[in-house]
């Protein structure tokens, strides 16, 4: 049992190669034909996402890529579509992952049919609310990611404002600004505070008065309670996946 891991724009290289150490395997640009390899059942997919693109295709041609895939590996059992937003709908009707499944009910598509789809989850923040947008963030020296998700702000040209808004927070706890080397150590340090005092250290390093400490605990309670987040180290990455047909 094999999987390959394929990149798909030039600056998502770096972080396929390293899931493809994770996974005891090896990775290729999209650029590359398909080819036949012993023993393939996985092939996961690491590029930039959108409601209408990822990895550079849109969702009839990704599906049609993973066809030709199958046709030269008929042992090709799952695929995994690591990306941002792909699974949500921004400001749109239908995210990607929704125009893939649509793809696949259409006759030219029945070698990738055959094939199970998986996807990052469609993100619901603790207070129920299901989330418009989303990006996996990626921290090359720690091998860590994070997958940080929000509903729509509205607001002019930053509707992904929230979404934002829940990275800064999670990254306050990760070097440089904060103490913690990666995503998943800042994940556990952000996860296990309730409130910030002017004993935390993180208060003292940028000298929080009382006013800034208020501030602070407010955007920690929204983001707690308005976003949605989740992180570890390359090799659970998988394991947060779901199936989308």
């Amino acid at each position: 049992m094999t999987t390959f891991v394929i990149w798909g724009e030039d600056d998502h290289a770096v972080r396929a190669k390293s899931l493809a150490t994770a996974y005891a395997t090896t990775a290729a640009s999209i650029k590359d034909k398909p080819k036949t390899i012993a023993g393939l059942d996985k092939l996961a997919f690491w590029g930039h996402g959108d409601t209408t693109s990822f990895c550079g295709l849109s969702p009839d041609n990704f599906v049609a890529c993973v066809g030709e895939w199958r046709k030269k590996n008929p042992g090709l059992t799952t695929v995994e579509m690591l990306t941002c937003n792909a699974r949500h709908k921004q400001t749109n009707t239908d995210s990607y992952t929704d125009k893939v499944i649509t793809a696949l009910t259409r006759k030219q598509s029945r070698s990738a049919d055959m094939v199970k789809f998986r996807a990052l989850p469609v993100a619901t923040t603790k207070s129920g609310k299901t989330c418009d947008w989303s990006i996996l963030k990626w921290h090359p020296a720690s091998a860590t990611w994070a997958y940080v998700a929000a509903p729509t702000k509205h607001v002019t040209n930053r509707e992904d404002k929230d979404m934002h808004d829940a990275v800064v927070m999670l990254e306050n706890f990760k070097t440089p600004r904060g103490s913690v080397e990666g995503y998943r150590l800042a994940f556990a340090a952000f996860s296990a505070l309730k409130v910030m005092t002017p004993a935390h250290p993180y208060a003292i390093k940028y000298k929080l008065d009382a006013a800034k400490l208020e501030e602070f605990n407010a955007k920690l309670n929204e983001v707690k309670n308005d976003a949605y987040i989740m992180a570890g180290t390359l090799g659970l990455l998988r394991w947060l996946l779901v199936d989308i047909k």
